[in-house]
């Protein structure tokens, strides 16, 4: 009994050890072939790319590019990127504003509701361009019932401000703060806007998306 214990272990082992070098093999290979991006967390990014399959699956999505908006990190830090999801490049690596119901430093409180003054968190899709108040600026239409739905009627687009210059946040050690917009450095705005406009995503997280029953299901609504 000992001895066919023995070759049994002698034929298991080599096995075993087999799959775990294949798994971490598949496993390293998978890493390296995964899109990275300065200063984006993986796991954000996998979030955000779930958010863009969903909504491309239901056949809304007009460009390949994928805007992401990561709220969990400081106003002060760069924490918006633009990636064309096609050919994993990225587009733009920019400040943006959070609103103002939303935190100073950091967001921690985000609102679908009128007069809030808050950021949305979730899914967007991209609308058209126009001028605004302050330039050249970009409706959005939030796609998760409950969560940003109301983002037209708050009126949250991307625009230009002053508040998300190196300069200002050089000296207030923060970015200043919208009602809830998206708002960038006018430097860049007009080609940002030009890039992402009329059909593409946008994904605004912080670790309430973690459990978004919306991305889930991909549970999105699109106006007609």
């Amino acid at each position: 009994m000992m001895k066919m214990k023995k070759k049994f272990k002698l034929l298991v082992l080599p096995i075993i050890a087999i799959f775990l070098i294949a798994f971490v093999f598949l496993f390293h290979a998978n890493a390296a072939n995964a899109p990275s991006f300065p200063g984006l967390d993986p796991d954000v990014y996998k979030l955000a790319s779930e958010a863009y399959h969903c909504a491309k699956a239901q056949g809304e999505v007009k460009k390949p590019i994928l805007t992401i908006v990561d709220f969990s990190k400081p106003s002060f830090m760069k924490r918006l990127w633009v990636i064309d999801m096609q050919d994993n490049e990225l587009l733009f690596h920019l400040h943006v504003a959070q609103g103002k119901g939303s935190g100073l430093f950091y967001a921690t409180h985000f609102s679908n509701a009128p007069g809030s003054d808050a950021s949305s968190l979730g899914t967007f899709l991209t609308l058209d361009a126009y001028k605004g108040k302050h330039g050249e600026s970009l409706r959005v239409q939030g796609l998760e019932k409950g969560i940003n739905n109301d983002a037209l009627e708050r009126d949250i687009v991307f625009h230009p401000a002053w508040y998300v210059t190196p300069q200002f946040i050089a000296k207030y050690g923060r970015a200043g703060r919208s009602w809830g917009c998206f708002a960038v450095n006018a430097k860049y705005s007009t080609d940002l806007i030009d890039t992402i406009k009329d059909g593409s995503v946008v994904f605004a997280y912080a670790k309430p998306e973690q459990a978004d029953p919306n991305l889930k299901s991909c549970n999105f609504i699109f106006a007609k």
